[in-house]
């Protein structure tokens, strides 16, 4: 598998996830049983009056640009020659690929007691993505590099 064409699948992944998760946050947020409906009195802390769900749509527009800067990342080192910096950009993509995915899994335990399953299909579908993203990236950059 070359460095180059790897770069390019792993930005087009990510970066189309970090746009949905940017501008489509409700949608995605929807995935998990979230659902946009203010009421009068939740509270995140006292005296606090903001709703969980814009809390929520922050968060996810967050982790939406971090993907977005992931798949920048990629996209600028996709044409990199030097071993040694392909080898840094691969462990390191390899190893944020690796902690989204275990967050994702942590995340969803939780949710499999609370949510019908359905409702938690697509983080068993975020959590794959990670884990064939994190596996492609690992192989690149243990197995394929010490065969060279």
């Amino acid at each position: 598998m070359k460095f180059n064409h790897l770069m390019v699948a792993t930005s087009v992944i990510t970066l189309l996830l970090g746009l949905s998760f940017m501008f489509y946050g409700r949608w995605v947020l929807s995935f998990y049983g979230i659902t946009y409906e203010v009421s009068p009195t939740p509270r995140l802390v006292k005296g606090n009056s903001l709703q969980p769900f814009l809390v929520g749509i922050a968060f996810v527009r967050i982790f939406g640009t971090l993907l977005l800067g992931l798949g920048l990342l990629a996209w600028v080192s996709r044409n990199l020659s030097n071993v040694e910096a392909q080898a840094t950009i691969l462990l390191g993509l390899f190893l944020v690929n690796l902690l989204a995915f275990l967050a994702v899994l942590l995340q969803k335990i939780p949710l499999w007691t609370h949510l019908p399953p359905l409702t938690t299909q697509s983080a068993w579908l975020l959590a794959t993505i990670f884990l064939i993203l994190s596996a492609a990236l690992g192989y690149a950059r243990f197995i394929q590099s010490s065969g060279s």
